[in-house]
């Protein structure tokens, strides 16, 4: 009976995975990058994979995974997608003159979704890691 169970829930799971795989994707995922100047111009690619249209914004941490409240700008503070679409986003990090590295993490994050913008029940944030030096 327990076998019968076990069974009977995994064709459960396998039947509803490919559902919990819709997200969102940013590129590039890892850039490690030559910082010659105070600031970096970098582009990044936002893909809206819901089957409804998503808002997000961006977000950069320190390597701790400290948000960063200074330091970058992002041309966009808000991205509006309809499913399948994408955009890229441009954003410029400041880069200190005694520094020789920064590790950063680029996040986008699901924002608001659905054409009346309501707030997600589930929040998906991919990261993107980001690697100047000079």
């Amino acid at each position: 009976m327990r076998s019968i169970k076990l069974v009977i829930a995994s064709l459960m799971i396998m039947a509803w995975a490919p559902f919990g795989a819709q997200a969102h994707s940013m590129t590039p995922g890892y850039e490690k990058k030559f910082a010659p100047g105070d600031v970096v111009n970098l582009a990044y690619t936002i893909k809206n994979e819901y089957d409804f249209p998503a808002i997000y914004r961006l977000e950069v941490y320190d390597k701790e995974g400290h948000n960063l409240e200074e330091g970058w700008r992002v041309d966009q503070e808000t991205v509006k997608l309809f499913s399948g679409n994408y955009k890229r986003v441009r954003l410029k990090i400041k880069m200190d003159e005694d520094v020789k590295e920064r590790k950063v993490l680029v996040c986008s994050v699901l924002h608001k979704v659905g054409y009346d913008e309501k707030d997600p029940t589930t929040i998906s944030r991919v990261c993107s890691r980001l690697w100047l030096w000079r």
